[in-house]
């Protein structure tokens, strides 16, 4: 074959793999098919670019507030256990259980498409957003008591309203791309809506035919009677 007829052929276009999109839980991290920090989201490459860029950033940032929260928590625990504060260890062990399960709700609600839990009422996506909206309200509440009481620690409670706050935002914006794109679901109404709205022209036709038909014998029978009318007369 000639160079010239190479440069001549035109390229053979390649599908569009409609297979699973795999996101990355920690930032930083290349997203491998079976890797330890790697999911499975419920978008495929055939979602629009946008909800692969949100739902990305809502897992991460579910992760970045869960090891920070955690982190601080085991801190907390190390200091109340030297002083013998005993009291706070469970308040600090219900914070770590709390935060692994918000963020095990943000990973399903990327992983199912926010699919609707078992006994819940709404989506697993639907959840993680209620729940930084409670946490952005009461983190501002500490930040204004902080700042009320001169603490110190107002830095810290201020950085963390802003992670919420960015967190909650991100979330809303998936939430409400999901809705404009067709649905929650694994598969999206929006797949099914173009084959309700498909009108079969087969059909179509028949149901004009037969409109046709009944119209030529509604026109015979008015010819007759009128003919029979006539030689009466």
């Amino acid at each position: 074959m000639s160079s010239s007829e190479m440069e001549l052929r035109p390229p053979t276009a390649q599908p569009i793999s409609s297979g699973p999109v795999y996101v990355t839980i920690v930032p930083g991290v290349r997203p491998v098919a079976g890797g330890r920090f790697t999911i499975a989201s419920g978008f495929t490459n055939e979602d629009n670019a946008e909800l692969h860029t949100l739902s990305k950033s809502v897992v991460q940032l579910a992760m970045i507030n869960c090891l920070l929260t955690v982190t601080l928590r085991v801190i907390g625990l190390i200091v109340v256990l030297v002083y013998g504060w005993y009291s706070q260890m469970i308040m600090y062990t219900i914070d770590i259980i709390f935060a692994i399960l918000v963020m095990w709700l943000g990973v399903q609600g990327v992983k199912t498409r926010n699919a609707q839990g078992s006994g819940c009422c709404c989506g697993y996506l639907t959840a993680f957003y209620i729940m930084y909206i409670i946490l952005s309200v009461l983190e501002a509440i500490a930040v204004l008591i902080a700042l009320i009481e001169g603490y110190i620690i107002v830095i810290v409670d201020f950085a963390f309203l802003c992670l919420y706050i960015y967190t909650a935002e991100q979330t809303r914006k998936l939430l409400e791309l999901l809705g404009r794109e067709g649905g929650t679901g694994s598969t999206g109404p929006h797949h099914r809506s173009h084959e309700s709205t498909h009108v079969n022209p087969t059909i179509a036709v028949a149901e004009a035919t037969d409109v046709t038909i009944l119209s030529n014998s509604t026109n015979d029978q008015s010819s007759r009677i009128t003919s029979r009318a006539t030689e009466e007369v």
